[in-house]
């Protein structure tokens, strides 16, 4: 089987999935290697592929988080509809699919930098900081800052498919 075929095919809604349940990017990375792991192993001995990978690949999924939440005993609190409404309005599914889908790629090619570049991007962009604060904390000046931002952003905008600045607005 084309397993990195398999993994660049589903990795995304499976990563989607876990977020959404889980409401924390770490684990839901966790758990979607998990899942690929888990379907590996119960594939190892198959001559043919299962008839729906997909379906396949929820299920795994599925039951991974089912196990997650036994072994955890936590079930997410439920949300009313009635709460949620007013941050969905006249959002699309597609339009909030896309919005994880650009999260998710982005959350990728920030884990892939190096440390201080992580803290940079976080500092500028997810916790709003200044240049002159951002500077200050991390130990370089302001110049080598706007330096490394740029740098960092001309380094990452290719990894994005979709448009970066709809997640990294500075």
């Amino acid at each position: 089987m084309d397993w990195e075929n398999i993994w660049n095919e589903h990795r995304k809604e499976l990563y989607a999935y876990f977020y959404r349940s889980l409401g924390n990017g770490f684990d839901a990375e966790d758990l979607t290697q998990e899942a690929f792991l888990r379907a590996i192993s119960s594939l190892r001995g198959r001559h043919t592929p299962p008839d729906n990978m997909r379906a396949f690949m929820k299920t795994i999924s599925r039951n991974l988080l089912i196990d997650r939440y036994r072994k955890n005993k936590t079930i997410p609190a439920p949300v009313a509809l009635e709460d949620v409404l007013p941050y969905l309005a006249g959002e699309t599914v597609e339009s909030i699919v896309l919005q994880t889908e650009m999260r998710a790629e982005a959350r990728a090619a920030i884990q892939a930098l190096p440390p201080v570049n992580r803290r940079l991007i976080e500092y500028r962009f997810f916790r709003g900081l200044s240049v002159r604060e951002s500077a200050r904390r991390i130990g370089i000046s302001e110049n080598a800052i706007r330096s490394l931002q740029f740098r960092i952003m001309d380094k990452i905008r290719p990894k994005l498919k979709s448009r970066p600045d709809c997640i990294l607005e500075k």
